[in-house]
């Protein structure tokens, strides 16, 4: 690397205009948080003056906002039905998202999410099917386990259950019918 290449040779506005650049250039690619953003810019040896004027001018155009993509990530996984609140929250807060944000994006995008809630029960059918086990109450735990730790609650992972073993047996009546 040639000395014009090291952010910590340069002054302070050439260094913030560089890191601005490559904000720009992570931002180009995909969102990310302040605190993604800030590692980025201090693992490239960037000063922290620098780092911190560059992310208040890329706040400022409204480029970063953790907000607005603390709920998008939220309202990808609520309608996935792959992911529940427990996940998403925690994914945000690993994100460098405040818990408060995170709990009000999470709550937001699973509250009225009817396509989650479809998704979800998609999954269930899904991973009771290809359940392993030897008893129908071995097979259930399992789901209900799998989905838990994907972050739905108890309940809401019962109730997916329930709903998925419905379908099962609506469509094996019908495949019953059919023959």
């Amino acid at each position: 690397m040639n000395r014009d290449d090291d952010p910590s040779s340069q002054d302070l506005a050439a260094q913030t205009r560089s890191a601005f650049a490559l904000i720009l250039a992570k931002i180009g690619r995909r969102d990310h948080t302040e605190k993604e953003l800030a590692g980025a810019l201090g693992r490239k040896g960037y000063s922290e003056e620098a780092a911190v004027a560059a992310l208040r001018k890329a706040k400022r155009e409204g480029l970063v906002n953790d907000e607005r993509l603390a709920g998008t990530i939220a309202r990808i996984n609520a309608r996935s039905g792959k992911r529940g609140p427990r996940w998403v929250g925690a994914t945000l807060r690993q994100k460098g998202i405040p818990a408060a944000t995170a709990q009000a994006a999470t709550k937001e995008a699973f509250a009225g999410s009817d396509e989650g809630e479809t998704n979800l029960v998609r999954f269930a059918t899904r991973l009771l099917r290809r359940a392993k086990g030897e008893t129908p109450r071995e097979k259930r735990g399992r789901v209900v386990r799998s989905l838990m730790g994907r972050g739905f609650e108890l309940s809401e992972a019962r109730r997916a259950l329930r709903l998925a073993e419905n379908a099962l047996m609506v469509e094996n009546r019908r495949d019953d019918a059919e023959e």
